[in-house]
């Protein structure tokens, strides 16, 4: 029981800052700069980081809110835009 109380517990302070990261983008970017610092911190380790060229922004993944679906529809909406702009 103690260990339901504990996961409910902390899934409740996972969406409390979820939301604080969602109203504020910053915050988010700060987080994810002190996350990359407290991985380079570890001592004895030897640590590759593959950074993504852009941040995470808060409530999106890097691919759109949807994954690749959207940006394939993007995608052929800009395409079908360009041929009736052609016509």
């Amino acid at each position: 029981m103690t260990l339901a109380a504990a996961e409910f517990q902390a899934a409740s302070q996972f969406l409390e800052a979820a939301k604080l990261y969602e109203a504020n983008p910053h915050a988010l970017a700060l987080r994810w700069m002190n996350i990359l610092y407290e991985l380079g911190q570890q001592s004895g380790t030897n640590t590759i980081m593959l950074i993504p060229s852009n941040m995470p922004v808060a409530g999106y993944a890097p691919t759109g809110l949807f994954g690749m679906g959207s940006f394939t529809s993007n995608e052929e909406k800009k395409k079908k835009g360009n041929n009736t702009e052609s016509k």
